[in-house]
Parts: C-alpha cells; sequence; structure tokens
C-alpha cells in the first residue's frame, strides 16, 4: 500500500469515527440536562410547599404571620437554607450542572475535531488530485 493510501484510510477511519462519538456525547449531555431538570423540579415542589406554609402560617390574633412580600421571601429562604433535604438537592444539581457542561463541551470540542478532520480530508483529496495532474 502506498504512504498517500494509508493516510487517505487514516483520515477515512478518523472521520467515520466521529459521528458515533458525537451522538453518545449529546445523549450524555442530554441525560445530564434531563437529570438537572428533575432536580429543578423537585426543588420548586419543595419551594413551593415551603411558600405555601409561610403565606397561610398565621398569629394567635388570626392576622397573617408574614404579612408582606418581603418579609414573606426572607422566610422563605430563611427555611430554604434550613430544609435539609433542598440543600442535598442544591447540591446535587450543582454536581449535575457541572456534568452538564462537560458533556456540553465534549460535544462542541467533538464537532469541531470532525470538522477538522474533514478539512484535512479535503486537502488531501486536493494534494492527491494535484499529484495525479
Amino acid at each position: 500500500m502506498r504512504p498517500e493510501n494509508r493516510e487517505t484510510e487514516r483520515i477515512k477511519e478518523k472521520l467515520l469515527e466521529y459521528p458515533a462519538r458525537i451522538a453518545e456525547a449529546k445523549k450524555r449531555a442530554r441525560a445530564e440536562k434531563t437529570a438537572a431538570d428533575e432536580i429543578r423540579g423537585q426543588m420548586d415542589n419543595i419551594q413551593a410547599e415551603i411558600l405555601y406554609q409561610v403565606c397561610t402560617e398565621t398569629g394567635n390574633n388570626g392576622k397573617p404571620l408574614f404579612s408582606n412580600e418581603t418579609v414573606r421571601n426572607a422566610e422563605l429562604k430563611r427555611r430554604l437554607a434550613q430544609n435539609p433535604e433542598y440543600q442535598e438537592l442544591r447540591a446535587v444539581l450543582q454536581t449535575v450542572e457541572a456534568g452538564l457542561f462537560e458533556a456540553e463541551a465534549l460535544v462542541n470540542q467533538l464537532i469541531d475535531e470532525f470538522r477538522a478532520w474533514k478539512a484535512v480530508a479535503e486537502l488531501t483529496a486536493a494534494e492527491l488530485a494535484a499529484f495525479k495532474n
């Protein structure tokens, strides 16, 4: 086999492996995004439940305990900070979001590499055509 044939075979192999690698990276990114969305949903449920409690609590006189929005928001934040389930979900979400960022970065890297290999293939084809003429 001539050296240029080995080089073109190597380029073809590289080009053919990228679509599967890109698809796998996209699959991982989708899984990470789905996981993050599910965690956010759980966190939203906890927040809604606590907000409901804050909004409906009354004092001994029957009046709302947290009568204005600023006080309600402050109490909501305080309770969320003290809620172990919410804090655990928050920590897990940070980890999942880091994984999502890595997966998306890998997708972009693989796409860039694929484009670079396509450019190499085009250049090699042009060089081979020039040698044949």
